[in-house]
């Protein structure tokens, strides 16, 4: 059976974060993900006119462009915390929970989450990739 375009883009992939914890997100995100994540960007935008100009200012976030992504890439993961009884096993932390901002990624962790997934969306090149082109490039020049 053939596949259709749109299954071309539902790849996943896991980020291992070490120590038996991982961190699973789209492959690819969608117009609608960046374009919410440029809303987040500028924050009270307000528009004036002025005879014959205008003007558009705002508040920038590169912060919340950066979280918007992650949130709109994150499927799942198996991160927990402490249980409040000594006896009792780790606690799971729901996804959910991290898209309701009731918690919030050691910023190394979310680094490593972001990073991955501007390099997957073309936003960002892979250290190895990098390399790659410039030894193609090079190579081509020669």
């Amino acid at each position: 059976m053939a596949k259709s375009f749109t299954s071309l883009y539902d790849a996943t992939e896991e980020i291992d974060l070490g120590d038996g914890f991982s961190v699973v997100v789209r492959r690819y995100l969608s117009e609608d993900d960046f374009t919410a994540a440029g809303r987040a960007l500028v924050s009270k935008r307000q528009y004036r006119e002025s005879g014959n100009t205008s003007e558009i200012t705002g508040e920038f976030d590169a912060f919340a462009y950066n979280r918007t992504l992650v949130e709109r890439a994150l499927i799942s993961w198996n991160l927990t915390r402490d249980n409040p009884n000594p006896d009792g096993e780790p606690l799971p932390i729901l996804v959910s929970e991290y898209k309701a901002r009731k918690y919030n990624l050691p910023q190394p962790v979310f680094r490593t989450v972001l990073q991955r997934v501007l390099e997957l969306n073309k936003e960002s090149e892979a250290p190895e990739e990098k390399v790659k082109s410039a030894k193609a490039d090079a190579d081509f020049r020669q």
